[in-house]
């Protein structure tokens, strides 16, 4: 059901769609042929085969071809600020300060850059499954001058890897430059690097076109590889001189400014929704011994300088 009472492009629309599989609402005013709203568009989609390989065709940073989802999609659009030019419409006057897209829990075709994640976490069993769970944190977006920049958002892959995603898309330049990032918990399970701080993410840059976007593997293999070696160097007291184990965490903090990672990493929104059902940890009590472990011993040939090769793969 649409309604609008316009003169000279101007005055009041109201659009509300019920479908069984699309349910919308709106509520706007047009001014010289430009929608601006009066309240929030709200929007929930099942999502079907069909849908999905049409959305997925347009842009497609994971590069997946089908996704299936049992819950309905919903899409949020905030009113201030929105304008969408109608009757002279150019992609680059829409203003979209801020959206939310919420997946929630999808299945999808284990394929792409996703797949190519997998092989890079040496997740051979995952790798090939034919499809993957996917949780997704709600994503919040942007559009201005035909620049879209979505926040990060953090997936759940198989019930098993916390990886993230953020970046920008630039639908009239057909490009895009985002990043995929392995997060702290993603490289204790999936490489035994520990002692990492909570929120360290390792940046893999994913660039390309619309329908084509690369995961640069070679960088991410370096990285991962330094990642292993700096935790090396530290088990063996040879990171800046410090004692066994103890500097790897603290060092691991200043990594930003080093090419390891080549941006600034937004900051998880907390609590995860996989993490909503999940105990709180028992802390040891005060006065309890602390557990004594064996350090592990690290393999060098007399001589070797761990640090300097360190810094060598990271050129």
């Amino acid at each position: 059901m649409a309604s609008a009472n316009l003169q000279n492009a101007t005055g009041p629309v109201k659009v509300n769609i019920n479908t069984i599989n699309t349910r919308a609402s709106l509520s706007g005013m047009m001014n010289s042929g430009s929608l601006t709203l009066k309240e929030p568009i709200y929007a929930q989609v099942t999502m079907t085969p069909e849908l999905s390989k049409f959305l997925l065709g347009e842009v497609n940073p994971l590069s997946i071809t089908e996704i299936r989802s049992t819950n309905p999609i919903t899409i949020e659009i905030q009113p201030q600020g929105f304008v969408l030019p109608v009757i002279d419409f150019s992609f680059k006057k829409i203003n979209i300060p801020y959206a939310r897209l919420e997946l929630g829990q999808i299945s999808c075709k284990n394929e792409g850059n996703l797949n190519l994640a997998l092989s890079l976490l040496k997740s051979v069993q995952l790798t090939q499954n034919q499809h993957l769970n996917l949780w997704f944190t709600p994503i919040d977006f942007s559009l201005r001058q035909g620049t879209i920049d979505v926040d990060r958002a953090d997936i759940l892959v198989a019930e098993t890897f916390d990886i993230a995603l953020w970046g920008q898309i630039y639908p009239l330049k057909d490009n895009v430059d985002m990043v995929l990032g392995l997060t702290a918990d993603c490289l204790a399970r999936a490489f035994n690097i520990k002692n990492l701080p909570d929120d360290y993410v390792l940046q893999i840059p994913m660039t390309g076109s619309l329908r084509d976007v690369k995961l640069n593997t070679g960088k991410a293999t370096a990285k991962v590889a330094a990642l292993l070696a700096l935790q090396q160097a530290d088990l063996a007291g040879g990171l800046a001189g410090g004692p066994t184990g103890a500097l790897f965490g603290k060092f691991i903090n200043k990594l930003g400014a080093l090419p390891l990672n080549d941006r600034s990493t937004p900051p998880a929104k907390r609590p995860f929704p996989w993490e909503k059902n999940t105990p709180a940890k028992q802390e040891p009590p005060q006065n309890a011994p602390a557990k004594k472990t064996k350090p592990k011993k690290a393999h060098f040939k007399k001589g070797d300088k761990p640090l300097k090769q360190v810094f060598k793969l990271l050129k």
